[in-house]
């Protein structure tokens, strides 16, 4: 081989190696953007985890009071049962469903 081709494979092979260190360089970025989000992520579910847990335990301690508050209104029954039957479904139409009974029962009361 003469000086010349092999000036000319060095060049080429700089070439491609520089080449190699820009997409390297990116990969790197990538996957410390990657990394970061991936940190963000578990807090953020870390965060909502605890917001749901608050939330299940307000819904319950609001139920509970609800169906204290209508077994005793007026010294009578509002439909505890219905209540009871309609939360069992699913916990977080507690509300919804406790709300619903007792405007059928305010409506009642009106007419």
């Amino acid at each position: 081989m003469s000086d010349r081709e092999m000036l000319s494979l060095e060049s080429q092979n700089d070439d491609e190696i520089s080449g190699l260190h820009s997409k390297v360089a990116m990969l790197k970025k990538i996957t410390m953007d990657i990394g970061n989000e991936v940190r963000e992520s578990t807090i953020f579910v870390g965060d909502l985890d605890q917001d749901f847990g608050r939330t299940g335990g307000l819904l319950n301690t609001t139920y509970t009071r609800l169906k204290v508050m209508a077994s005793t209104q007026n010294g009578r029954s509002l439909g505890i049962t219905e209540l009871q039957q309609g939360c069992k479904v699913e916990e977080k139409s507690k509300v919804c469903e406790i709300t619903r009974v007792l405007i059928m029962d305010d409506q009642f009361k009106m007419q």
